[in-house]
């Protein structure tokens, strides 16, 4: 499924599905972009969904799936759509969503049941910036066989708070690294652990609003997924205070956004057995990054880990990994989607 034929990020661009028919496949026409030249072939189809105003929300960052699981007795083989768009309860035509077009086309997939979060309050607003399901196989006791990465900048700024407080204020995070400031020049990134914790402003904004933006959606995916606590994994994420005017994000009138500060470990590539996340460039503590080495920790007995550079290419461009990578997953076999009815479904 293509977003948009002009864009750097193959995650938001292009979403990979599995689909089953019991019709032949049909004709497509051509696509003279990447989909088409290097992915269209024998059992790989693609369509493209045009929107006349097109938004951040609509690209594919924005749009995930859970893995296969139960809900209240009620089972999603296919797993479930999470998408992200406005607050809960807010409906004012001001606040981000994802396209009507999309989101229309998303909800047709019934048996998948859309789940949707609150992601508005981020700059870019995708799903992917907050959660990443990933497998684990030997730890869980009640079937799920995943856990949820999920963002915590309450976690971030209490393993700050702790470094500073062993004497570890005066080490440098973000070395050789430039960033753009407002007017789009590059300058030096380089901060220290208290220099960046003296940032009244900045840890308030992490601590009081976005954690509370995550926690609300984290009681979202509780309720609709059958989540409890031992499900969540958190990783040390912090977020930027950014304003922007609201022309220069379409369809807001809010000027306060978030955007990660440190390169987003949530925001990650899962491929088998291994992690693929952004480096973080947090304190380095006797030689190790302690952001890589809580990662490490706290994900599942037998998940690695192996930390890319994003830096340039991605993070000072308000992306991460995830945004600039794809994987082609191994389709479901012997579940065709049209033997599973959903409720309020119809004969398909």
């Amino acid at each position: 499924m293509l977003n948009s034929p002009r864009n750097r990020s193959i995650n938001p661009s292009l979403a990979i599905d599995n689909c089953s028919t019991l019709e032949l496949p049909p004709a497509a026409p051509g696509l003279c972009e990447f989909a088409e030249e290097e992915l269209w072939g024998p059992d790989f189809g693609y369509f493209q969904i045009v929107s006349l105003r097109p938004g951040s929300l609509d690209s594919f960052g924005n749009l995930e799936v859970s893995p296969p699981l139960s809900v209240n007795n009620k089972e999603y083989p296919f797993g479930r759509i999470i998408l992200g768009g406005k607050k809960p309860g807010g409906y004012a035509s001001t606040k981000r969503q994802m396209t009507s077009n999309v989101r229309q086309f998303v909800y047709a997939q019934k048996v998948q049941s859309p789940i949707e979060i609150y992601t508005d309050w981020l700059l870019v607003g995708h799903v992917d910036e907050i959660f990443s399901f990933i497998p684990d196989y030997y730890s869980s006791i009640d079937g799920k066989k995943f856990k949820l990465l999920v963002a915590s900048p309450s976690l971030c700024v209490d393993a700050l708070k702790e470094l500073d407080a062993e004497g570890h204020g005066d080490v440098v995070m973000f070395k050789g690294k430039k960033k753009p400031d407002s007017k789009g020049k590059w300058i030096s990134a380089e901060i220290t652990i208290g220099q960046l914790l003296s940032e009244t402003e900045l840890v308030e904004f992490n601590i009081f609003d976005c954690q509370k933006n995550i926690d609300i959606n984290k009681a979202i995916l509780k309720k609709e997924l059958g989540l409890d606590d031992d499900d969540f994994i958190e990783i040390p994420v912090l977020f930027n205070k950014v304003e922007y005017s609201m022309e220069t994000i379409v369809g807001t009138t809010d000027t306060i956004k978030a955007v990660a500060y440190f390169p987003d470990m949530v925001n990650h590539l899962v491929l088998g057995d291994y992690s693929l996340a952004p480096k973080p460039h947090g304190p380095v503590i006797n030689g190790k990054d302690y952001f890589e080495k809580m990662m490490e920790k706290a994900l599942p007995i037998g998940r690695l880990v192996r930390f890319i550079e994003d830096w340039n290419t991605y993070h000072a461009q308000d992306g991460e990994v995830h945004c600039g990578t794809n994987a082609l997953r191994r389709s479901f076999e012997g579940k065709p989607w049209w033997i599973y009815m959903p409720d309020g479904g119809f004969d398909i």
